[in-house]
């Protein structure tokens, strides 16, 4: 689900009691493997995110993220919001270079170092909670949050050095993507 106006979506609503709204229920936001389940784009500023609980499938495709809610470098309001991420997947392992390297040395794989001998392995997923594109300026605070587990780096081609295997996924209930490290929350 992607929201790009400043709009209040508010869920809690019971249906089938006459569409009452309880502060404790919580509507379902139910993201399918690899995208992300809620993202709130740049459009979305002043957005207003309102009993909800988002739940991120596991990552099915290598590398793959499970994320339950993107922000873009905008303000907006998640409450009484609950966000679970799934598991992230391993990195691809390196592979055996088709062509003989250059003497330059060639480009490791996504995650992997720089080198002359075997392609690198691959980043691992990430299992984040709410990830930013910048750093948010007020943090959210989140009601709960179920953390998956970051997929693992991949490991170097045959015949390389661990140095070109590929980094673990970030596991977390925020992540700040701008500076590629944990929120703090």
């Amino acid at each position: 689900m992607t929201i790009e106006a400043g709009v209040e979506v508010i869920g809690g609503f019971a249906c089938d009691a006459g569409w009452t709204w309880s502060e404790e229920a919580r509507s379902a936001i139910e993201g399918s493997a690899d995208p992300i389940a809620l993202t709130l784009g740049e459009g979305a500023s002043g957005a207003e995110v309102r009993s909800f609980a988002v739940r991120a499938a596991s990552a099915t495709r290598a590398g793959g993220s499970s994320i339950g809610v993107a922000v873009a470098d905008i303000e907006a309001e998640l409450a009484q919001v609950e966000v679970t991420a799934g598991d992230g997947m391993d990195g691809d392992d390196g592979k055996t270079p088709s062509e003989r390297p250059h003497t330059d040395g060639g480009r490791g794989g996504l995650g992997g170092r720089a080198g002359g001998g075997p392609a690198g392995g691959g980043r691992g997923g990430h299992a984040v909670g709410i990830a930013y594109a910048a750093a948010p300026s007020a943090a959210v605070a989140l009601e709960n949050f179920m953390a998956g587990t970051a997929g693992d780096g991949g490991s170097a081609g045959p015949g390389g050095s661990e140095q070109n295997a590929g980094v673990p996924g970030a596991s977390g209930a925020c992540w700040d993507f701008s500076i590629k490290a944990n929120c703090g929350q």
